[in-house]
């Protein structure tokens, strides 16, 4: 990460013991940091702001809650990325608000 680059939103994978951070801004950027030895392995930068991520149970997929720049909209789409790459291997469309999607 470069300095002055704020973070919103941290994930750890047990399964390939990563660390994703999600960069605040538009757009975000999601970068995968190897928790052994804290170093940046992947990056990928998105097309909007990201408000979420998650981990599957494995670790071979990234989910981002991506918003839609709609005014007085929350819309949004979830892109996949690759767990050890980055890469983008699909997405979700998605037509409601992510707040709903993303309550814990």
């Amino acid at each position: 990460m470069n300095a002055g680059q704020y973070t919103e939103t941290i994930a750890y994978s047990a399964a390939n013991n990563s660390v994703y951070v999600m960069t605040e801004g538009t757009p975000s950027t999601v970068i995968r940091i190897d928790a052994n030895s804290f170093s940046e392995v992947a990056s990928h930068a998105l097309t909007r702001f990201g408000s979420d991520i998650a981990i599957s149970q494995d670790g071979t997929e990234v989910y981002v809650a991506e918003n839609l720049d709609i005014p007085g909209e929350n819309l949004g789409q979830i892109p996949i990325l690759n767990g050890m790459t980055l890469a983008p291997i699909g997405q979700i469309p998605n037509m409601l608000p992510l707040s709903i999607i993303s309550a814990n």
